[in-house]
């Protein structure tokens, strides 16, 4: 158990190990003043706040990047902080954006989705797989509002996406272009893995809760769905929808 004391000073050392997270390099009085620090704590009464004083050794002169960032983690779960998504650092290097010729043939359609997590989740794996455009439609959030910005790590600003409300004249325009498919289980449904017909095309995903709309459903020229094998026979639908993208994206090449 800690203390409003020794929250303080386990906050003023996550401050301090964060100020420094991505560099390459540590200067010797910074890395002086964390083992002094650290050492504060070596006769704590809680023992995961006790065995902080241990990561001093790692503090050499030779500290890597990979090495620090692994300190911070011990640090952050005695406080009990809960750690998101667009927190971590993305250790690749970024490419050059996509030119429109080069992007691959598949639109995402987004269409009530509640949580701008997966909104989010989803504008990151289509700019990683470079796919054509992301429609979202309904309610589903845009990365204008400030939690879906944040879960897209960047993203949106590479892949083309549009925001209209109502999706049935949107499919209805799509549909004179591309071949319409919507991610649901149902009776009717294709396994995924099944051969894509070799036409540019859209995927529809619906809400977390209810799925895809019935009216959607019939307008669709195919419903297609991810086999499994567990008892839980669903997935979250940043999940599905970037299995289900990489597939059609794997068969297209």
């Amino acid at each position: 158990m800690i203390d409003a004391a020794d929250r303080r000073r386990l906050e003023a050392v996550l401050k301090k190990l964060r100020s420094h997270e991505g560099r390459d390099s540590f200067p010797p009085d910074f890395l002086a003043d964390l083992r002094a620090e650290l050492a504060g704590f070596t006769s704590h009464p809680a023992p995961e706040v006790a065995k902080l004083a241990d990561l001093q050794k790692h503090l050499t002169p030779n500290l890597t990047a990979r090495t620090f960032t692994n300190l911070i983690v011990p640090v952050e779960r005695a406080l009990q902080k809960n750690i998101k998504d667009e927190d971590f650092l993305v250790a690749s290097q970024d490419h050059e954006a996509l030119p429109a010729a080069a992007r691959l043939p598949l639109r995402l359609v987004l269409d009530n989705l509640r949580s701008a997590f997966n909104v989010g989740s989803l504008l990151r794996t289509s700019e990683g797989l470079g796919l054509e455009h992301v429609h979202l439609t309904g309610y589903s959030a845009a990365p204008t509002e400030d939690k879906t910005s944040r879960a897209t790590l960047g993203a949106h600003h590479f892949v083309p996406w549009s925001r209209t409300d109502d999706i049935l004249p949107l499919l209805r325009e799509l549909k004179k272009t591309h071949f319409l498919i919507a991610l649901e289980t149902a009776g009717t449904a294709k396994p995924l893995t099944d051969p894509f017909p070799p036409r540019p095309t859209v995927l529809i995903l619906g809400n977390e809760r209810f799925g895809v709309e019935p009216a959607v459903l019939e307008l669709c020229d195919e419903i297609r769905e991810i086999p499994l094998k567990g008892v839980k026979n669903s997935l979250n639908v940043a999940v599905a929808g970037a299995v289900a993208a990489f597939e059609w994206s794997r068969q297209w090449r």
